[in-house]
């Protein structure tokens, strides 16, 4: 499933319900949806390979934007 997304580009992303979950949409039609289904809070992050920028997680049921290290 996954080898789908390799040469595609990420078209949109979104992040949306009472505890945040993740949308992100491919040039290629494909889509991937974060869920959970027991109690708890979300596992999801969104990583970088890019030093500067940080990653973007949840926790405590907000969006957490952890800074990057330098």
């Amino acid at each position: 499933m996954f080898n789908k997304l390799i040469g595609s580009k990420v078209a949109n992303i979104e992040i949306f319900g009472p505890i945040p979950k993740i949308a992100i949409s491919f040039s290629n039609g494909l889509r991937v949806v974060s869920f959970m289904v027991e109690k708890g809070q979300p596992q999801w992050d969104l990583l970088t390979r890019h030093p500067k920028i940080g990653s973007l997680s949840v926790k405590k049921g907000s969006l957490y934007v952890e800074k990057p290290s330098s």
